[in-house]
This record gives C-alpha cells, structure tokens and sequence, in this order.
C-alpha cells in the first residue's frame, strides 16, 4: 500500500520521520505558496492515490490537485494563523485511507506590492498593519556584509525555522528580487510576519 512520506519545497525534499519531528510543513504561509506532497519518496508515485483536502479556514483557501500539489490561495490572509489544513490520501486501488497531512501555521508573510522609497515609508506600512518587519535570514540568504559579495549565510532547509529555511528561494515561488529582476506579479521584496 502507498504512503505519504514528505513534501517537495521549491527543489527541496523533507522527509517526515526526519525532518517534521516538531510539526508538519509549513509553518510560515504567504499568498500562493504552493509545495507537492510525496508518496514512498517520490513524487512519481503521486499518482497512486486520491488527494483531497478540508480546512477551518474557509472556501477556496487551499486546493490538491491529484499529482499531490497543494496551493494556497493568492488572496490568503494573516487570518489563516492557528487554522487547520488536512490533506487526505486514499489508495485508489483499495480506495482505503492512507494519511491525513496536517497543517497549522504560526506566522504569515503578507507582500506588498509597491516599492518603497525608503526604510521609513516601509516600516509604516508593517507599523499599520500591525505586523512586524521580518529578520534578514527570514527573507534570503543575502550576505552580511553588503560589501563582501560572498560571504553569504549558511542556511539549513528545516521546518519551523523561518521563511527562508522552510521554502527555500523565494524566486521560484513567483516573487521578485528587485536587484535581478521581476519574476512572477510581485514588484517588492518587502514582508513582515505575524505571529
């Protein structure tokens, strides 16, 4: 019988026996997050079973499709902290119950689709949100010393540790670095988190 073992992330495997022994991903969400649910390590034998999902949160706020890619509505909001997603796996030759994956964030990354004109102007808008502005490591593996192009963060791929270390580049999710270009519809790089 298939079994769900891990999720895809942006090019990155987690493993549930390993890496979810303090809860499942994700933990932080942001408009349209999507990842892909994996059956016996691979996502080739998606295919195997039937995919559904259910939620508190409300209508059209996570869908699966039947490769196993769960997508998290562009319109999604801060009031999905604490809320609860389950994905469901039957065996589609048994039609037996494989798993329930479940979900439940604790922070929220909203964008903001403007570019400020500087820090200030930034900071106001997280101020009236009533957020809080992210910590660099959170966003990107952008070095710590602006004048040494190399010297980069060491960043380790794990559950529950941040945006960055959960999702891996932002870049592949659709959203912009405005140093190297658009990629996808945002136009900022600035986001905040809530806890």
């Amino acid at each position: 019988m298939p079994k769900v073992t891990g999720v895809r992330v942006n090019y990155y495997d987690f493993d549930m026996k390993k890496d979810m022994t303090n809860g499942s991903f994700p933990k932080t969400l942001f408009p349209g997050a999507t990842f892909q649910m994996m059956v016996d390590n691979d996502v080739v034998y998606n295919n195997t079973v039937d995919w559904s999902v259910s939620t508190n949160a409300g209508d059209n706020t996570v869908t699966v499709n039947q490769d196993g890619v769960v997508s998290f509505s562009k319109d999604i909001d801060e009031n999905c902290i604490g809320k609860t997603f389950v994905i469901f796996a039957n065996d589609k030759v048994t039609d037996k119950y494989i798993s329930a994956y479940v979900i439940k964030p604790l922070r929220f990354f909203k964008p903001h689709v403007e570019t400020w004109d500087g820090f200030c102007s930034a900071w106001k808008w997280v101020v009236d949100e009533k957020g809080t502005f992210p910590a660099r490591r959170d966003i990107n593996n952008v070095p710590y010393d602006e004048l040494e192009i190399e010297s980069y963060h060491d960043i380790k791929r794990e559950v529950n540790s941040g945006l960055f270390q959960e999702w891996g580049f932002l870049l592949f999710s659709g959203w912009t670095n405005p140093l190297h270009g658009a990629i996808g519809n945002h136009e900022s790089a600035i986001f905040f988190g809530r806890k």
